[in-house]
């Protein structure tokens, strides 16, 4: 049973992704990359299942078992296949993700980017244990699944 689940989330993974964002498909909730990314921070704050979808990573959730994984050698095929396109639609996930978060972005070079507080204890989520931090990881390794491998190898991030 648990190789069947396995198969069947590894088949659903690289083409939902894509649909999802590059063809404003919804994902499996009913929702699309814009109609989250137009949502207010108490309706993110309340959801669950959508992070896995604005940030998909090799690891499946323990909270969204629907949720797609991407290995690297697929990122890297839908990154040579949209480009720009593509991490545009992350990147503003990112920032919406940001703003949520109460942090200000100031700019993105490369794979660098700066951040800083901007009205972060605000907002209420910073408690021990609270499961932002989880969805803070999935946003950092997403940001690192699509690094290349030798800027990977030099440290760079």
């Amino acid at each position: 049973m648990f190789l069947w689940i396995h198969f069947k989330k590894k088949l659903r993974g690289i083409s939902e992704i894509e649909k999802f964002y590059m063809e404003d498909c919804p994902n499996t909730a009913g929702y699309t990359l814009e109609y989250i990314l137009g949502q207010s921070d108490s309706w993110l704050e309340q959801k669950h299942d959508y992070i896995q979808w604005l940030f998909p990573t090799a690891k499946s959730s323990c909270f969204n078992p629907k949720a797609p994984v991407i290995s690297q050698k697929s990122a890297d095929k839908l990154i040579q296949k949209y480009g720009d396109a593509l991490k545009e639609k992350i990147i503003k996930s990112f920032f919406r993700m940001a703003k949520f978060y109460g942090f200000r972005v100031f700019y993105i070079v490369g794979s660098s980017v700066v951040v800083e507080p901007d009205d972060m204890l605000e907002k209420g989520w910073l408690s021990k244990g609270n499961h932002n931090f989880l969805r803070l990881t999935r946003i950092m390794e997403l940001s690192l699944i699509h690094i290349s491998e030798p800027t990977r190898r030099r440290g760079i991030s």
